[in-house]
C-alpha cells in the first residue's frame, strides 16, 4: 500500500521554503523525524498529524489522500515568505543590504516608467 502523506508533507514543506530541520524544530521534533516522515518509514502521531495539518493549513484528509483539495490561506503563504526573506536581507553585509536597496529603487522607477508608457 502506497501512502501519500510522506509526498504531502514534503510537497507542502517545501512549498514554503522550509527544510526537514526548520520544520522539526517549529514541530518540536528532530529532522531525523521528519525525514522518516517524508520517506514513508514512520507516521506521525495523530496529535502530531493534527499540528502539521494546522502548521499548513490543510486537511487530515488531504495530508492521508483522502481529498485532493488543499486549502491554504494565501496570508500564511505571503507572511512566511515576508519573514523568509527579512531573515535573507539581514544575513546580507551592510553593504550588499544597500546594494539591494538601490536595486528595489532602480524596480519601482523601471515598472513607473513602464507604467506611465502604456497610458
Amino acid at each position: 500500500m502506497i501512502f501519500i502523506f510522506p509526498y504531502r508533507l514534503k510537497q507542502l514543506r517545501e512549498n514554503l521554503g522550509l527544510t526537514q530541520e526548520e520544520l522539526a524544530k517549529q514541530l518540536n521534533l528532530t529532522q531525523s523525524t521528519i525525514a522518516y516522515y517524508e520517506n514513508g518509514r514512520k507516521m506521525p502521531t495523530l496529535e502530531n498529524a493534527k499540528i502539521i495539518a494546522q502548521m499548513f493549513n490543510t486537511s487530515l484528509d488531504y495530508l492521508l489522500g483522502i481529498c485532493n483539495n488543499q486549502i491554504i490561506e494565501k496570508e500564511n503563504i505571503i507572511i512566511t515568505l515576508y519573514d523568509k526573506l527579512l531573515e535573507d536581507i539581514s544575513n546580507l553585509s551592510p553593504k550588499s543590504q544597500q546594494d539591494l536597496e538601490h536595486f528595489i529603487d532602480f524596480l519601482k522607477f523601471r515598472d513607473m516608467q513602464m507604467e506611465n508608457s502604456k497610458k
